[in-house]
């Protein structure tokens, strides 16, 4: 009696998995993890996130998940979650380095030193011989403003491996910080040989013709970028700094209007969009723009020296010299005057900087 029912519970398991049932649960499994990659390779950010977010737990859980998840929030340019993810991932798997150099660009543009020279120095320790460690470092150097430094180091990056386009692209970014645009452009086109779906790259290029002020080729490698990668809103941004700078301002409002529809609370386009809504001379939607930008980042001197123009241009002196003052105190060293000279060349040319008045 004893055999007999041990062996109707066996049929029962083997019934509730089978073979068949097994390969199927397997297959299907795959095919929804399939389905995220392919979203993520295909830069639909937001829907990869939805998919990978489907899968059972244990499997979103895992190191690999994570990663492409963490992808996905730094092809969308939100570094902040994009990090969190990088790091959970470097805790679980510190030997998994193939994410690692977007992990240290994350921690680059989130300003986070300490986390970033800590990552550069373990993975120098554990692995010399990837250009991910070499990128890693190179970023390191960077934020702290030794460019030199970090060009020695993103050229070892893509010695160690030199068909790594992502170190062409970060070399190339710090040529453009010393303005040496020949070597950066030199480095854009290689990395776009290597990969031509490359994005960064063809931004890249982009920036150095906005820089050389062809604003035509400039917009068309902007473009030739966000083609490519339509979730990225920083690119969209740059598009719309060239159409104001062409005074195209109302295309360049639609630009930055569909780019808000994808991340409502984008700093550099909300930013942007009041800066656009200036030149249109709409400014009470333009301060409105910079009220909800400023409870976003309420630190950054570009919202207030924004503010006192929009202010002055209104006729409201106080107000614009109050602002003013603010922008001062948060940026007493000066380090955002080329982009106030910008914001005075490009969106409003024809009045009186603020320096003047």
């Amino acid at each position: 009696a004893v055999v007999s029912t041990q062996s109707t519970g066996d049929k029962s398991l083997l019934s509730k998995h089978s073979p068949a049932m097994i390969i199927s649960s397997i297959m299907s499994l795959f095919s929804q993890i399939g389905a995220a990659y392919q979203s993520l390779c295909q830069f639909e950010c937001r829907r990869a996130l939805q998919l990978f977010n489907k899968l059972p737990k244990n499997h979103y859980g895992s190191s690999w998940v994570l990663s492409q998840c963490a992808r996905a929030f730094y092809e969308m340019t939100e570094y902040t979650q994009a990090a969190r993810l990088y790091q959970s991932v470097h805790q679980s798997e510190s030997a998994r380095c193939g994410d690692l150099a977007y992990y240290s660009t994350c921690l680059w543009y989130t300003q986070r030193e300490v986390e970033l020279s800590a990552l550069a120095n373990e993975m120098l320790e554990a692995n010399k011989n990837s250009p991910e460690t070499w990128c890693a470092v190179g970023n390191c150097f960077s934020l702290q403003k030794e460019h030199e430094t970090a060009i020695k180091f993103f050229e070892r990056s893509v010695l160690v491996d030199p068909q790594f386009a992502y170190g062409y692209t970060l070399l190339g970014h710090e040529y453009s910080f010393i303005d040496e645009l020949d070597d950066a452009m030199n480095c854009y086109r290689h990395a776009v040989r290597i990969d031509p779906r490359h994005y960064n790259a063809w931004y890249g290029i982009g920036h150095i013709y906005y820089k050389q002020e062809k604003h035509e080729l400039a917009l068309c490698h902007f473009r030739k970028a966000h083609s490519i990668n339509q979730s990225n809103a920083a690119i969209m941004a740059h598009i719309a700094v060239v159409l104001n700078t062409m005074k195209k301002h109302k295309e360049a409002l639609k630009v930055l209007s569909r780019a808000l529809e994808q991340h409502p609370k984008h700093p550099l386009c909300k930013f942007h969009k009041a800066s656009t809504l200036l030149c249109l001379e709409r400014c009470d939607s333009a301060l409105s723009e910079l009220d909800e930008l400023e409870a976003i980042t309420p630190t950054e001197s570009l919202i207030y020296f924004l503010k006192a123009k929009i202010h002055r241009k209104m006729g409201n002196s106080h107000l614009a010299m109050m602002h003013f003052s603010w922008a001062m105190d948060l940026d007493p060293q000066g380090s955002n005057n080329h982009i106030k000279e910008a914001i005075d060349k490009h969106y409003q040319s024809d009045d009186i900087s603020l320096e003047n008045s």
